[in-house]
């Protein structure tokens, strides 16, 4: 008589494996997005995904300690048996490791994992990009190796149903009185919050329309530049702007003041170490209304790998597009001011802030486009 695994061993067994798919599927897609709306929101499902991948294979495993698996069958070479105990282990582990490989390299990223896009979770570490690049890599390779091992294991498993015919598979299969609850489970496991945005908020930035400047002083003189080379997403409707959020990324080594000397020094280890830190972030959610078609705006802005809360306010005006009957135009345009001292852009000779003020302005006119 076949002896099956628990219901609960099961349930954990397939809600994995569907979930484990998805994120396979996630990785592969959403790394070949480039940055957009649909691209942030398939990363903060495939962070979610995982860590819940992470919490049910913890449980998974006191599970198991507790109620332990039924005996290979008793024909199995001692060789065979050892195989598939380490395949066992090496899938747990990376079961682990992969989601805090992937935490570890969103938090020194600079990146903060939201579960479920509702809860935020601590980081880990502090921002760096020696650490981000290490985790990076160790997610990117652990992912090839768990889809090695996942093919091994189908194999494994169909070779002992259609081959050896012996209940290895048999005995981890759900019962026909299960099927529909595990489905129901995995369908709100991968479901979409329902808090997101809707894909008609989404808008598209023009970005040879549009510039981000900022404007520091030198002894007292206005001195401007601006960051030639920039991405930003953004995801609005006037009727929900709680819901909004914005995205900027900027380019540090892309800065230009229309001075050589100081063009060539700003990307260098005593400004914005663009060597280190090739990105800078302004990243917010939720716009709070502050008067007609104007907004507070409150997110993160990291430079240098120090964030620092930063509002900005910012007036969207939309219009009908009067060369797309079916689109919408917006401008967009914000203003802040922050200290270059707190994110250490200015150091050494540099840190005086007599001679470059600490306050810098940093504004923003950005022009997208969306279909109604």
């Amino acid at each position: 008589m076949t002896q099956h695994y628990s219901r609960l061993a099961k349930f954990f067994h397939w809600l994995t494996a569907v979930a484990v798919i998805a994120l396979l599927g996630l990785g592969w897609y959403m790394t070949s997005l480039e940055l957009s709306p649909l691209m942030l929101k398939l990363y903060s499902w495939h962070k979610w995904i995982g860590i819940s991948v992470l919490l049910v294979t913890v449980l998974r495993l006191i599970w198991r300690f507790t109620h332990p698996a039924p005996p290979l069958p008793a024909d199995m070479p001692p060789l065979m048996r050892t195989a598939a105990h380490g395949g066992h282990v090496l899938l747990y582990a990376l079961l682990i490791g992969l989601p805090i490989a992937g935490w570890i390299n969103s938090s020194a990223a600079g990146f903060p994992v939201v579960w479920f896009s509702v809860i935020p979770l601590p980081n880990l570490v502090g921002p760096s990009k020696q650490i981000s690049d290490v985790f990076s890599w160790l997610h990117w390779a652990g992912g090839l190796l768990l889809v090695a091992l996942l093919v091994g294991h189908i194999g494994a498993a169909l070779w002992h149903h259609k081959v050896k015919r012996d209940d290895t598979l048999v005995r981890m299969l759900p019962r026909r009185r299960s099927v529909a609850a595990f489905f129901a489970a995995a369908v709100l496991f991968i479901a979409v919050p329902p808090s997101e945005a809707g894909p008609l908020d989404t808008w598209t930035v023009e970005t040879g329309a549009s510039e981000v400047t900022f404007t520091a002083q030198q002894m007292n003189v206005p001195v401007k530049g601006k960051f030639n080379a920039y991405r930003a997403a953004i995801v609005f409707n006037a009727d929900r702007p709680d819901k909004a959020s914005i995205r900027l990324e900027f380019d540090t080594s892309s800065i230009t003041t229309g001075n050589v000397q100081a063009d060539q020094a700003l990307p260098g280890a005593d400004w914005f170490s663009a060597a280190d830190h090739p990105v800078a972030v302004f990243e917010a959610s939720g716009f709070k209304p502050i008067g007609d078609d104007t907004y507070e705006v409150a997110g993160t802005l990291t430079v240098k790998g120090t964030s620092q809360p930063v509002t900005v306010k910012t007036t969207i005006a939309t219009s009908d597009d009067p060369q797309n009957a079916q689109g919408l135009r917006a401008q967009a345009t914000g203003v802040t001011t922050i200290s270059r001292t707190a994110f250490k852009v200015g150091q050494g000779q540099w840190a005086n802030t007599a001679t470059i003020a600490d306050e810098v302005i940093i504004a923003f006119s950005l022009k997208a486009a969306r279909a109604r």
